[in-house]
């Protein structure tokens, strides 16, 4: 008998018996503004799944998180079909999801929640975290933490300068800058005067598809790939073939984030041969297992993976974080160090994060039971 933590437990037969999502609104630290809206709270459903496994009944929990401007879900819609899947399904295993349930492909977001849960269970009565089966299942044993970066907003110069700084005497060695916001001459100023008063901080910058092509192009001509790892997005997703294609490869490489939205076109574009690097969101291509296919193709094409999230609660970054883990192969640093995002969340011990790494919980499935706040009930943010 094989003793391996997490040994077999992608391949073990269960049945669902029972899937509830429960409507939660965390409220922000700060309001967060994208193209879509601005944002003060974070609406997501909490996921319970109840697993039958081996005669005995498991519990484990996902998030389904839609986000305006980045899915078509929403968490209404999300909830309406989660409420008609059908209990008491027969699974030969968590691989057998798409079969069973055919009307989640459609919702890849719900997925990413329904197959975080019942992976969950399926650890928890494992005795194993999420991690460990993960990368059981490949051979290896999984990291203990994971590297992670941190991000600033398209703020001035000095703000910029300031909020790095801090960064680095955290323990962060890799720092995102938001840019696009101001013109591109404006934004090279700004990265300047970053790597000359931050020299040791890997840059990443995310332009979050503002600039034209051409701006794109100059960007990259004039940003030393010694420094800046990556510009994630320059450009909008339907003009990224022509920059590709214009691109002679000079600068830093390029990323996609927005134009890697759905587990097929993620594939296609690692399989293009041009692209750099990706940022990955799991909850956008449907789920853990899926993303875990991405990343072996990406693997095997040479292209460099970011994990993040969909500014997620504790419950869908922790799900994405044992994924990390469990693929040593892309060291990050992640986009997972977003929890101070939310004035409240899901796990009531909080992440820990030291020198730039993010411990992972090692209690079994996503290493923790969700404790809903009283402020995030449905009730209280309708009367903020």
């Amino acid at each position: 008998m094989n003793s391996h933590p997490g040994h077999g437990v992608l391949d073990r037969g269960f049945e669902l018996q029972s899937l509830q999502p429960r409507r939660v609104c965390l409220e922000l630290a700060a309001p967060m503004v994208t193209g879509a809206a601005t944002f003060i709270e974070r609406e997501l459903l909490l996921i319970t799944v109840v697993l039958q496994i081996d005669g005995q009944q498991v519990t484990g929990y996902g998030e389904a998180a839609p986000l305006a401007g980045w899915t078509g879900e929403t968490v209404a819609g999300a909830e309406r079909m989660l409420g008609r899947l059908d209990h008491a399904t027969r699974f030969e295993s968590i691989r057998d999801l798409d079969r069973a349930v055919p009307m989640l492909a459609a919702h890849p977001v719900a997925r990413f929640g329904v197959e975080c849960g019942m992976l969950d269970a399926l650890c928890r009565h494992a005795g194993c975290t999420l991690a460990q089966a993960l990368a059981t299942d490949r051979g290896l044993a999984p990291l203990d933490t994971v590297a992670v970066q941190f991000t600033t907003g398209a703020d001035n110069a000095e703000t910029t300068c300031r909020a790095v700084q801090a960064a680095w005497q955290a323990g962060y060695r890799c720092a995102k800058i938001k840019v696009g916001a101001c013109a591109t001459d404006a934004d090279l100023e700004r990265i300047d005067r970053v790597l000359a008063q931050c020299p040791e901080m890997q840059i990443r910058l995310d332009a979050n598809g503002a600039w034209s092509v051409a701006e794109a192009l100059q960007m990259l001509r004039n940003l030393p790939r010694e420094r800046v790892e990556f510009l994630e997005q320059p450009v909008a997703p339907k003009l990224l073939h022509d920059l590709l294609a214009r691109h002679d490869g000079h600068g830093p490489l390029i990323a996609a984030d927005e134009s890697c939205i759905g587990f097929d076109q993620a594939c296609r574009l690692v399989r293009s041969g041009r692209i750099g690097a990706v940022v990955l969101k799991p909850s956008i291509v449907g789920g853990l297992l899926p993303a875990a296919h991405i990343l072996a193709l990406a693997a095997r094409h040479s292209v460099r993976v970011v994990l993040s999230n969909l500014m997620e609660s504790a419950v869908g970054r922790s799900g994405i974080a044992q994924l990390a883990a469990a693929w040593p192969e892309f060291p990050g640093p992640h986009g997972l160090a977003t929890g101070t995002w939310l004035a409240s969340d899901l796990d009531p011990g909080g992440e820990r994060i030291e020198n730039g790494r993010l411990a992972l919980r090692q209690s079994s499935g996503i290493g923790f039971d969700p404790e809903i706040p009283a402020s995030a009930m449905p009730d209280a943010a309708t009367a903020r």
